[in-house]
């Protein structure tokens, strides 16, 4: 039996899934700033990546702008002093 790939991105239904809430809870998180931010793919349609929400979930869920700012110190070059 072939299994599914995992998606890339979710929509808010998507997210509510992996959250294990309701998807007018996640309007509510993402309108109070306690989850990463979306992707806007147009006027209305916003989607997450499963990659950033797996990250997010392994960090402990923290509010969006310590998440930012948790993401961005990772992802920068460490400097190696001699």
């Amino acid at each position: 039996m072939i299994s599914e790939p995992k998606p890339l991105l979710v929509d808010r239904a998507g997210l509510a899934r992996i959250l294990n809430v309701s998807p007018r809870q996640v309007s509510r998180l993402n309108d109070a700033g306690k989850i990463p931010a979306p992707i806007s793919l147009g006027a209305a349609s916003k989607r997450w990546l499963v990659s950033e929400i797996e990250d997010w979930l392994r960090a402990g869920g923290p509010r969006r702008r310590e998440w930012e700012n948790l993401r961005s110190a990772l992802a920068a070059p460490r400097h190696h002093e001699a």
